[in-house]
């Protein structure tokens, strides 16, 4: 099995399909990516966001079970 884990880049254009985690500090969602064309296919990943002082982290990963790998 192959875990990947990226960071998102800024401005990235996504559709939340489901809210795992919605706090001050944390993010979770599982979120589909692209357009769903032959060109562009669409993908289902998981977006995990942390807060960092006055910003956010924003890292994707193909694992969208939190139970296996933990928002933080």
């Amino acid at each position: 099995m192959l875990f990947a884990k990226m960071r998102c880049s800024q401005g990235a254009s996504y559709q939340v399909k489901r809210v795992l985690t919605n706090t001050y500090n944390v993010k979770d969602q599982i979120i589909q990516i692209g357009a769903g064309t032959k060109k562009t296919p669409s993908l289902t990943i998981r977006l995990v966001q942390i807060r960092s002082k006055n910003s956010w982290r924003s890292y994707l990963t193909s694992v969208r079970e939190p139970e296996i790998l933990p928002p933080m």
